[in-house]
């Protein structure tokens, strides 16, 4: 057993012909560039210029009860979502060909143009992407919170008068719930396929229908704006518009079907998903979302 004394005259023998030197003035050299550290690391703030809100105009909006195509809208001044993009945002990457904005996604100039800015880019100023009408043929138009109002204020008052619906007629819908519904509608018919449960989720047409206009839950999120009953060839929302909606508005949670669509174009684009997310300030919500793992290219 080796004693205190031998342990202190074994650290002499090792420390002989050592010299240590005071750390004061290395300490304060590794504290300065710690601090420059610090500072290199913190969040840039950017203050958006304040500017002076678009004052909306109206079009008529008794055409969108009973529009069946985007041709019969031609009161609503109408622009394609891949224009918009390319003409009101930065960078230029944003804009096809490197993204894959659907051609069947149309938004009011109304939704476009929400402030005065003259010389854009729009980036910060853009419209949350929340109402849109659903046509019958596909098609999208994403509206305005104002011109929602009207159009539901007019449904209403078509409904009161006792205005006879017609058997098609657009949906008015919210992109959260669009969301949700096409993931259940997804899982529901792969059930179907696979035979499980099957019976309990096969619904008659008529109970469908009335299903999808009952306005419970999170599979009905729409409102037929004539308060008609729903044709049953009434096209949901394709996988396609749902993607080009939430990239537009910066979201980073998609089902299945979107997530494969998503990398055909997506794999490897971070800036890209960056801009986006950050556009709508929602850079937190990137990390180890399932637009991470495309641009990542992980299952």
């Amino acid at each position: 057993m080796v004693s205190v004394a031998q342990l202190l005259d074994r650290a002499s023998l090792y420390g002989q012909g050592q010299k240590v030197l005071s750390g004061h003035s290395i300490s304060e050299e590794c504290e300065r560039e710690l601090e420059k550290e610090e500072e290199e690391e913190e969040e840039v703030e950017r203050e958006t210029a304040r500017v002076d809100p678009t004052l909306e105009t109206d079009w008529a909006y008794e055409t969108a009860l009973y529009a069946t195509s985007i041709s019969m809208l031609q009161s609503a001044p109408l622009i394609p979502l891949p224009d918009m993009v390319r003409d009101m945002l930065q960078p230029k990457e944003l804009a096809a060909p490197h993204i894959a904005w659907s051609r069947r996604v149309y938004c009011t100039k109304n939704f476009a143009y929400a402030v005065r800015l003259g010389v854009g880019p729009y980036n910060e100023y853009l419209r949350p992407v929340e109402s849109f009408l659903l046509l019958p043929d596909g098609c999208v138009v994403l509206l305005s919170e104002r011109e929602a109002d009207a159009l539901l204020e007019l449904a209403c008052e078509l409904k009161l008068s006792g205005s006879k619906a017609i058997a098609q007629s657009p949906q008015m819908m919210m992109l959260c719930y669009a969301q949700a519904h096409h993931v259940s509608s997804a899982n529901a018919q792969q059930h179907r396929v696979s035979g499980a449960g099957a019976q309990q989720h096969r619904v008659s047409g008529a109970g469908a229908q009335q299903h999808c206009v009952s306005g419970a839950g999170l599979s009905s999120p729409s409102l037929s704006l004539s308060f008609g009953h729903q044709s049953a060839s009434l096209p949901r929302v394709s996988v396609d518009v749902l993607v080009s909606l939430g990239l537009l508005n910066g979201d980073t949670s998609y089902g299945e079907e979107q997530v494969a669509l998503l990398r055909k174009f997506m794999i490897g684009k971070r800036d890209i998903a960056e801009e986006l997310v950050g556009m709508r300030g929602k850079q937190s919500m990137l990390p180890r979302s399932d637009l991470d793992k495309v641009i990542n290219d992980m299952q």
